[in-house]
């Protein structure tokens, strides 16, 4: 688990940079991003979002959320649910959904952190995918 001087981290922030090709969302893609918005704020860990967007170009968002923890979000991120909704909307993407995941600073002294979190994931269906992921990358 992410460790601050203080004991466990149980804050991390999820920044996700979406452009969309204009006009191609559509009635579908517009409603799966207002479900998994509410699927978002009813899952176990979440705590805020917030939706920016580009001044200059209103088909680039920047999304921020707030997790009590990393497997919150990588349960969240890995639900059967949203991954269904994501999907609908994939489509209108002008280029690949980048996701970054963030912890306070005071917990990215320790470099050993993030691996010993995903260490303790292993062996649980949320942990294997991740790692997966992390190693395709």
């Amino acid at each position: 688990m992410f460790r601050s001087s203080g004991g466990p981290l149980r804050i991390v922030k999820v920044v996700m940079r979406r452009v969309f090709k204009p006009k191609t969302l559509g009635k579908e893609g517009f409603d799966a991003l207002i479900k998994m918005k509410q699927l978002t704020v009813t899952h176990p860990g979440f705590l805020s979002s917030e939706v920016n967007v580009n001044v200059e170009d209103y088909h680039d968002q920047l999304i921020i959320t707030t997790w009590n923890k990393l497997e919150d979000w990588l349960s969240y991120r890995e639900s059967p649910a949203r991954m269904e909704l994501y999907n609908k909307v994939t489509s209108s993407f002008a280029q690949p959904e980048v996701v970054k995941v963030y912890t306070p600073t005071s917990a990215s002294r320790n470099q050993n952190n993030l691996e010993e979190q995903i260490k303790n994931l292993r062996g649980s269906s949320v942990g294997d995918k991740y790692t997966k992921r992390r190693l395709d990358d």
